[in-house]
């Protein structure tokens, strides 16, 4: 069976039933939806929630059951590409090098082809949510929308949004320096309306696939089959038949046209940052088709939560490993926390650097994507995926005066309110690396860490000096 959304969550629940919880209760997807998974994220809790009757902005018992939280766990997306959290970047580059060429099907065959809606569209049967005060509206946002570019015929895949604005179309979210605003773009500049698809569903590994960073113009879905580990399915699509094509075994597609040079007021909305975008003006999108699987899921992603940061942050890590170990080789790994958002702040891990390595990493990182902000630096005894390891690093190993990095008047997203009108910013890295040995068989002259035995560490039995009920009731804290 190819792999979607529905086997992944079967297969994941069979696994992991204690990281699945079913909603049978009706809930709103007007501010509850959100609201609750804000709440689970504050315990640290991050499993995949699935609301089987949601109910609509509008009122109305939506057919479609929502399904969020899907990628906000990192453990649960690095176990869909086949891989440990520690090792994501690393790994990343690997299957994504190791692609693997899609299978088309015919429209019978493919699952999302299920129901062929033409003539009886509503985008309000969707439960498609408000997640927070003071938006414009409801938002698509688990959605990946799809272009081709004219002049190749070179598809592009990203994960953007849109926001309905009646029963049969959107004001579309579609970032200026994208390469799907370059493929729209290219087709009003021939006076012509450009084709475009949005698909709803799939599994993690094609979701975390879709926002790998490539060249423009080159199609993602090879490198979303190499996620997956075995080709992507396709299928043309009902409007623009093979011109544009979509996965077969999404839960979703909505197909249409964006007429060219039609601009809308979009509404100010929420994203990465935990800030709201100001209102500026948006695409359109006149739908044609909607396409979707008997009993289809509908993805919701929560704006600013885990789940919009971590699934997108591989395809980030990735590519500043990438960058950095060719500056680097010393580099051993990278982490973006969840507390920097999984896109403002970069750990990078290093053993025995040679001089000037750990800065070199630092302007690299900084330059690699226009969202990260902040880059540390530390050495391999320094767990990267401990916090608490790496401000313990910063605190007792950085000297202000020369391991302090400042860059000033960079390009920054416009996304984080910091970054002034012109697109530029300050961007910061410290190197948090103990100094250079004099000689290399000489140990670095610095005091010797305070360490526990690992192995000790691993050999004590909690649960049986400290009974299970009383570790339960333990306040935690950060």
């Amino acid at each position: 069976m190819a792999k979607g959304l529905k086997s992944f969550l079967d297969d994941w629940d069979e696994t992991h039933p204690e990281d699945v919880v079913v909603i049978d209760e009706p809930v709103s997807v007007k501010y509850d939806v959100a609201a609750l998974q804000h709440k689970l994220e504050s315990q640290g809790l991050f499993p995949v929630i699935v609301y089987k009757h949601p109910i609509t902005v509008e009122g109305k018992n939506s057919p479609f059951p929502l399904v969020c939280n899907l990628l906000a766990s990192r453990r649960r997306c690095a176990e869909s590409i086949g891989t440990r959290p520690e090792r994501v970047a690393m790994d990343y580059v690997k299957t994504i090098s190791a692609r693997m060429k899609p299978a088309l099907l015919a429209n019978g065959d493919a699952p999302v082809k299920e129901v062929i809606e033409r003539s009886r569209i509503d985008l309000n049967d969707l439960p498609v949510p408000i997640h927070h005060e003071n938006t414009s509206g409801k938002e698509i946002t688990g959605s990946y929308i799809t272009t081709v570019d004219p002049e190749t015929g070179i598809d592009n895949t990203a994960c953007q949004r849109g926001e309905p604005i009646s029963d049969k179309s959107m004001s579309m979210f579609i970032g200026g320096g994208s390469h799907n605003a370059r493929n729209i773009a290219s087709w009003w500049a021939q006076g012509k309306d450009a084709p475009v698809a949005m698909w709803i569903g799939h599994h993690p590994a094609a979701c975390i696939g879709g926002q790998v960073k490539l060249s423009h113009p080159e199609s993602h879905w090879e490198a979303m089959g190499g996620l997956l580990r075995e080709p992507l399915r396709l299928v043309p699509t009902e409007t623009w038949g093979d011109l544009l094509k979509v996965p077969a075994d999404a839960e979703i597609v909505i197909e249409g046209v964006m007429p060219k040079n039609k601009l809308i007021a979009g509404g100010q909305f929420g994203d990465w940052a935990r800030y709201l975008i100001p209102s500026h003006p948006r695409g359109t999108m006149e739908v044609t088709c909607i396409t979707h699987r008997r009993g289809a899921y509908f993805h919701d992603i929560v704006t600013g939560c885990a789940d919009h940061q971590v699934g997108g942050s591989f395809a980030i890590a990735a590519a500043v490993y990438s960058a950095c170990k060719k500056v680097a080789p010393e580099l051993t790994n990278v982490h973006l926390p969840l507390s920097g958002m999984c896109r403002a702040t970069v750990y990078a891990q290093v053993k025995n650097p040679k001089p000037g390595r750990a800065k070199a990493i630092i302007h690299t990182a900084l330059m690699t994507d226009q969202r990260i902000k902040t880059v540390f630096v530390v050495d391999d005894d320094v767990d990267i995926f401990d916090e608490r390891e790496v401000l313990w690093a910063f605190a007792t190993r950085a000297h202000f005066d020369k391991d302090l990095i400042l860059l000033d008047g960079v390009p920054s997203t416009t996304m984080n309110p910091i970054t002034r009108s012109d697109g530029v910013g300050t961007k910061m890295g410290v190197d948090c690396t103990l100094p250079p040995s004099p000689d290399p068989d000489i140990p670095s002259h610095y005091q010797m860490p305070m360490r526990v035995p690992r192995e000790a560490v691993q050999q004590i039995d909690l649960g049986t000096l400290v009974p299970g009920d009383k570790i339960k009731r333990m306040v935690r804290e950060s």
